[in-house]
């Protein structure tokens, strides 16, 4: 029996051990305990606060000792570091015992007590986290949230100017505070400081642009950062109206979901670039020239958007196009007063226009005054010069340093074929171009369009006398011809080539 005994007392001391275990934690009085916040089905449970929580005002300081930890978080600059610093300086010079300042992403996230400053707290519920784009550039607000003291504003400086009021008018430290023993906030304290607009709202369709995302599907050509206008938008959107739009690319835009959308196509009407609300309420904006989708975008929304106060809307008929197929020589500076050089307005022109393909047009009435021209002006469009006059002026000693250089030289882009003397001999036996003529029949076979054709020869001109005298140029000739092998016009023959001598490059 003695050894039966023995065995039930040890089963019985085994079981007290393991019940003294199961009841470590504090028993909340409702079947749970502290070390494992769950009922019998697993779900979290909430413990119930302290008994000395006070349900109206979060104390801050209680008996010189600090509850809270001050925690700042990364977007802040120089003075509000400064000014948070001095805060913890400041009470701990009044004898209060109070933490150094830490970091959002070190602080203890189970804290109970702390004093968040600035946006984009991170390691936190959501609910403690600020956009700062809720409050405009000129707004802040200050707020209680559970038993956390909430700071921040639509930029650092704004932070620093609602972390200052919280100090002066909250806490109400000042150089003159001898005593700071006991502190506490009304729960239901906020302060918000709001961003004034001169645009009030914006609607695109009916539908207000705080449910509308930015979208740019601008192809190889060009990207977001190439276009100021454009990179810039967002920003100044909000800025001037306090809407914060997404920015997502073109295959994540969702279906139904609205957008602003600015696009590179390839057929944009005569124009060259439309603005318009689609069937969907999408704002479009669409443009055939890469070069000028920025300029075209910035008049666009300046002139419909950033010019205008109170309400903004774009209804659903809107539609607007832009002449961005022709650019003017004025356009990028050209005074044609005669007086003002304007060589340097012109070459940008052409070399804009050259990038997409654009015309060029003189402004009706213009002088163009050039003298300083230093490189020549390629030109590979189409050109009206529209009238305008062109006042050349080649005196000097800068224009002399570039007596070589061309004003003007035409570029082309298209095909270039050329055939030397023996494929002449060959393709185009015994045949005598002569001065005079009007056409070239037997080219009609190898061109599909109007086409700038040179003719050269062997035979050379020399100039035996004189300071320019040389070793001779090849003859040359230089005609237009049109797909039937008929010469332009202003462009028949003006040399004999014979069939042995003779080679044509088109």
């Amino acid at each position: 029996m003695k050894n039966n005994f023995l065995k039930i007392a040890l089963l019985i001391l085994i079981a007290a051990i393991t019940l003294s275990f199961a009841s470590c934690g504090k028993d909340n009085g409702d079947g749970t305990g502290d070390g494992d916040n769950t009922d019998d089905g697993g779900n979290t449970v909430t413990p119930p606060a302290e008994e000395d929580e006070d349900p109206e005002n979060l104390v801050l300081i209680t008996g010189n000792v600090a509850k809270f930890r001050l925690v700042t978080t990364s977007d802040l600059n120089g003075d509000i570091k400064k000014s948070t610093a001095a805060f913890i300086e400041n009470l701990t010079a009044l004898g209060v015992t109070v933490d150094d300042i830490v970091k959002d992403s070190e602080a203890d996230k189970v804290t109970d007590c702390e004093i968040i400053v600035g946006t984009g707290v991170r390691n936190r519920d959501e609910k403690y986290v600020l956009d700062p784009h809720d409050y405009g550039e000129d707004g802040y607000i200050i707020k209680i949230v559970d038993n956390k003291v909430i700071i921040g504003g639509g930029n650092s400086d704004k932070t620093a100017e609602a972390f200052n009021y919280f100090v002066n008018n909250v806490v109400k430290l000042t150089s003159k505070t001898k005593e700071m023993s006991e502190l506490s906030v009304k729960r239901s304290y906020q302060r918000l400081k709001e961003t004034k607009y001169l645009i009030s709202s914006v609607t695109i369709g009916g539908n207000d642009i705080s449910d509308y995302v930015f979208v740019t599907d601008l192809g190889e050509d060009l990207t977001i950062n190439d276009t100021e206008s454009i990179k810039n938008f967002r920003t100044k959107l909000y800025n001037e109206t306090g809407y914060w739009l997404d920015n997502v690319k073109p295959a994540d835009l969702k279906e139904g979901q609205k957008a602003i959308i600015v696009r590179s196509v390839d057929d944009a009407g005569a124009d060259g670039f439309r603005a318009y609300v689609d069937s969907e309420q999408n704002l479009v904006m669409e443009c055939a020239y890469y070069n000028a989708i920025d300029g075209a975008f910035d008049h666009i929304v300046n002139t419909y958007i950033f010019d205008q106060i109170n309400d903004v809307t774009f209804t659903k008929s809107f539609e607007k196009t832009l002449p961005v197929s022709v650019v003017y020589y004025s356009q990028f500076g050209a005074v044609g007063d005669g007086v003002a050089d304007d060589y340097a307005a012109i070459y940008d022109t052409h070399v804009f226009a050259n990038q997409c393909g654009q015309k060029v047009m003189g402004d009706a009435g213009a002088t163009y005054f050039l003298h300083i021209f230093t490189k020549t002006v390629p030109i590979k469009t189409n050109v009206d010069w529209n009238g305008a006059t062109f006042l050349l002026d080649d005196t000097g000693s800068e224009v002399y340093k570039n007596r070589g250089t061309n004003i003007f030289e035409l570029v082309s882009t298209a095909k270039t074929t050329q055939f030397n003397a023996a494929q002449v001999a060959e393709l185009f036996p015994d045949v005598t171009i002569e001065k005079g003529a009007t056409e070239l029949p037997w080219l009609a076979d190898y061109i599909d369009c109007v086409s700038f054709v040179t003719i050269f020869n062997e035979h050379r001109d020399y100039i035996r006398h004189g300071s320019n005298t040389s070793r001779g140029y090849q003859r040359q000739d230089v005609v237009i011809i049109n797909p039937d092998g008929t010469l332009h016009k202003d462009t028949e023959v003006i040399w004999d080539f014979v069939p042995h001598e003779q080679y044509v490059q088109n």
